[in-house]
């Protein structure tokens, strides 16, 4: 058996001894009791989609399996996935999806579990990108709802990271569905502070999906998370001043958006450019011009 197994077999049995579950606790309703025993003592190979399902059933981190089978067997998600956002920026779509495929092809070959998951994330993030009305196959879809279903909101950074690249990309209903699950933690204080920069990507592209559809319960809805978020501008941390200066225009976008005079249309499209505007080169480059933008009312 291969050292990816051997380590994977091993982080699954550790974890699921840290959260004291029996194997009866983590077989139920995935596969048998049997089946998860021999995995553990690596005598056995769980196919991609049991290994899914029994990971979140223990509370498996993505991240902490994406990390391993890197370390273990070079199967460069990471590396794809930074590769792409510097082809994005360059405008090179084409040579994006080509190391999305180069990806998928190599993690199927050696046996990744994620996978199908990791390709749903590296091609939503090209292809949003891409065409701005991009939406998931009905198959896609239904992956990424299973796949949170079983998260039971205990996201990391990887899994905050692929859902602000499909919140878009699905139903409006069925991305607020899932963005509640999170939002529900938060609002009970129970999300760590390292990944409330995380959320506020998320709650931004959910308000965007929101304003678009003119769904204003939702937009009242996110609007009291970002009111929520304590966060304040910085001169010395970029990351901090940049995620400050997007929680602020958030709440200023909503506010627009539910404006009774303005129409659906109106204020998805000038609320829309004025995100992109202002959350494009500007943020960096100009800072003076976006702090006078986010406090002027009668922007156009």
């Amino acid at each position: 058996m291969s050292e990816q197994n051997t380590s994977l077999s091993e982080l699954f049995m550790l974890t699921r001894a840290q959260h004291r579950l029996t194997l009866t606790d983590v077989a139920k309703h995935v596969t048998s009791i049997s089946s998860i025993s021999r995995y553990e003592s690596n005598q056995q190979t769980l196919s991609n989609a049991t290994f899914s399902k029994l990971m979140n059933q223990v509370g498996l981190a993505r991240q902490d399996v994406n990390n391993l089978m890197y370390a273990n067997q070079h199967l460069a998600f990471l590396e794809a996935h930074n590769q792409i956002s510097e082809l994005l920026v360059q405008g090179q779509f084409t040579a994006a999806e080509t190391v999305a495929s180069n990806y998928n092809q190599r993690a199927n070959a050696t046996g990744n579990q994620l996978a199908n998951i990791n390709t749903i994330e590296l091609r939503a993030k090209i292809r949003r990108r891409r065409n701005g009305n991009y939406q998931l196959s009905r198959e896609n879809q239904k992956t990424v709802v299973r796949y949170f279903e079983r998260t039971h909101a205990q996201w990391t950074d990887h899994d905050y990271e692929l859902y602000a690249h499909v919140a878009t990309c699905i139903p409006l209903s069925t991305s607020f569905t899932i963005y509640q699950s999170i939002s529900s933690l938060f609002r009970a204080n129970k999300i760590a502070p390292g990944y409330i920069t995380s959320l506020i990507f998320c709650t931004r592209n959910l308000l965007l999906k929101a304003i678009e559809e003119d769904d204003r319960t939702i937009i009242a809805y996110l609007r009291e998370d970002f009111i929520r978020i304590k966060l304040t501008p910085t001169t010395s941390d970029v990351d901090v001043y940049f995620m400050a200066i997007t929680r602020n225009l958030c709440i200023k976008l909503a506010d627009f958006a539910m404006e009774p005079s303005a129409t659906s249309k109106q204020a998805a499209a000038r609320s829309i450019m004025l995100a992109r505007k202002l959350l494009g080169a500007a943020v960096v480059s100009k800072p003076d011009l976006v702090f006078q933008l986010l406090v002027n009312r009668s922007i156009n």
